[in-house]
């Protein structure tokens, strides 16, 4: 019952950004479809069925001048950040010189992060293929130049390892292999 009143949050939240009512009309298909969807199959069932709306990319402007391409899986990170945490959390009174996101994912965090702080130089990591050309695409479409993109996986050794990919969500790839 709580993930059906987060997800009506997120869907309230997006219909007041600026973003084209092509996309808005999308989120609200998915919305509606979800409901019932979610009520009659399990979980992994309704992953499933919701996998071809889930994946289909939709263009969110905000308030801030960000334009981020997404897919309506990942609303809920668009929302975690410029819903729940839209009170310039990211900010700093001491102006950094450096800032570090690892596990950069499609790029919402990094794209917040650099335009509130312009004058920060921002590494942003993100290890999997297709996150990361997302991640290159909106940084090219907001034409920010203060963010150095890595397509590399943090971890305590050196040297290569295996990216485990998650069939359920582009942001829960891990490092390490799931049972």
């Amino acid at each position: 019952m709580k993930t059906e009143f987060i997800t009506l949050r997120q869907t309230l939240f997006y219909l007041r950004t600026k973003s084209p009512i092509k996309s808005k009309i999308e989120v609200i298909k998915w919305f509606l479809f979800r409901i019932p969807v979610r009520i009659i199959l399990d979980f992994k069932s309704m992953k499933r069925r919701l996998r071809n709306i889930e994946r289909k990319e939709i263009v969110s402007r905000m308030h801030d001048g960000a334009t981020i391409i997404h897919t309506i899986e990942q609303l809920s990170n668009l929302y975690e950040i410029y819903g729940i945490r839209k009170q310039n959390r990211f900010k700093f009174d001491n102006k950094p010189l450096y800032i570090i996101d690892i596990g950069a994912h499609i790029g919402i965090y990094t794209i917040k992060m650099a335009l509130e702080n312009p004058h920060s130089l921002i590494y942003s990591i993100e290890p999997e293929r297709k996150n990361f050309y997302k991640l290159r695409k909106k940084l090219r479409l907001n034409n920010i130049k203060n963010v150095v993109p890595l397509r590399l996986a943090l971890s305590n050794k050196e040297g290569y390892i295996n990216l485990y990919i998650d069939e359920f969500g582009s942001g829960q790839h891990t490092l390490l292999k799931k049972n």
